[in-house]
């Protein structure tokens, strides 16, 4: 079938190249985003039962399970793609500059794992930072590699690892679905109530309960980096118009393997949620292919945003999200103060209370309202408020905040 965006490409400029990673970057974080107001929401943990009384139960079931279709899991996905992307251009530089680009690397993501202890225990059980800066440290021992196995090695660890390890835990280890409902209990009625000290212990126990039950996520996080990191090598994203091909025949394998799978993926879910399928644990593997469908897919984002942002239309509307993927962490971080003050009880008290039609609507305004507040910030400012801390720190120097202006 003819793609119509491959077929517009006009050159673009060193500038746009950058722009066009920095809105990548934003509009991975968009996704992340709507994929976390399940969480905010704690709507993923409602029994059918207590979905079915809250407003609009049949929309919320349809949008639902279209967020799971297209977001879930992909922009975590696309944003980790990222993140590696970023970890190679850094060091690059860095050793351009004749510093040791790898332990100012280390130093940045140790600050990153600090950051990510205080963000999941004092604010939000759902941090990646920490996840972000583990699977760092270890895309440091790759670093020294070059060439394809890069991104070989990341997809055996971005999906076959993780869903092996999967397979083997529901094999071996006891059923852990009543530990999740009762973990998902426990942190609703904590964030519901007005005690902050029931967050943080429910933060904990999160924290605890996901590093025993789902660490095999960090080594999905870590094939996603490193393939983020051969991009970065390469820079054949920078040059796409260079590499058409390789790129269409990327995104057309993506898309064969990452679509059908995620059906297959998605009305297992449908009919295990709709107990048609019991007994559960019978059927929730077939669940697990989500981990190659989400990293399949995810990368076809990447190319189709890529493609896309090469023709003058698209581009246009696509540069909308480059200021927030500039502050893209100063973003995500106002995301969790503002959405835990929502729907926490020391705020509006809205978790448990409204289903995906509502909070889709809120997510639009959200992220809006961040577009602009990027938009605004860095018109006057070099950095977000968390970037420049962050960068701040790693070289020990305070940086320059403020944008000169042009006389």
């Amino acid at each position: 079938m003819k793609d119509d965006s491959m077929s517009l490409l006009n050159p673009t400029t060193s500038g746009d190249r950058i722009e066009m990673i920095d809105a990548l970057r934003g509009f991975a974080l968009t996704g992340v985003c709507l994929a976390n107001l399940a969480l905010f929401s704690f709507y993923y943990c409602l029994s059918n039962e207590q979905k079915a009384d809250l407003p609009f139960p049949l929309i919320n079931t349809i949008i639902s399970y279209l967020i799971y279709f297209f977001v879930d899991s992909k922009f975590w996905t696309l944003f980790t793609i990222m993140f590696g992307f970023g970890a190679s251009i850094f060091i690059s530089r860095a050793n351009e500059l004749h510093k040791n680009g790898k332990a100012l690397y280390a130093r940045r993501l140790l600050l990153l794992l600090i950051f990510g202890l205080i963000h999941g225990i004092f604010f939000w059980f759902g941090d990646i930072f920490a996840e972000y800066a583990l699977a760092g440290f270890i895309l440091l021992l790759f670093s020294n590699k070059k060439g394809i196995s890069v991104a070989v090695w990341g997809i055996i660890l971005g999906a076959f690892i993780p869903l092996v390890l999967m397979i083997l835990q529901a094999k071996l280890l006891p059923d852990s679905s009543e530990i999740f409902d009762k973990l998902g209990k426990l942190t609703l009625n904590a964030y519901s109530s007005s005690s902050y000290s029931k967050v943080i212990n429910a933060n904990l126990v999160n924290i605890k309960i996901f590093s025993l039950y789902v660490w095999f996520l960090l080594i999905a996080a870590v094939g996603r980096f490193m393939i983020g990191y051969w991009i970065g090598q390469t820079g054949r994203l920078y040059h796409i118009e260079d590499y058409t091909d390789f790129f269409r025949k990327t995104m057309r394998i993506c898309g064969w393997i990452g679509f059908p799978f995620m059906f297959i993926v998605t009305i297992t879910k449908i009919l295990i949620d709709s107990e048609v399928l019991v007994p559960k644990s019978d059927w929730e593997p077939v669940t697990y292919l989500l981990e190659i469908a989400s990293l399949a897919i995810g990368i076809f984002y990447v190319v189709k945003f890529a493609f896309l942002y090469q023709n003058k239309k698209w581009r246009k509307r696509l540069s909308v999200f480059k200021e927030m993927g500039r502050m893209a962490l100063t973003n995500y971080l106002m995301q969790t103060i503002i959405n835990v003050l929502i729907f926490n009880g020391i705020g509006f008290g809205l978790a448990g209370k409204i289903g995906p039609s509502i909070y889709i609507l809120w997510f639009i305004v959200l992220m809006i309202l961040q577009i602009i507040f990027s938009k605004w910030w860095l018109s006057r400012y070099r950095f977000g408020p968390f970037e420049w801390l962050w960068r701040s720190l790693t070289y020990k120097k305070l940086q320059p905040m403020k944008v000169k202006a042009n006389l």
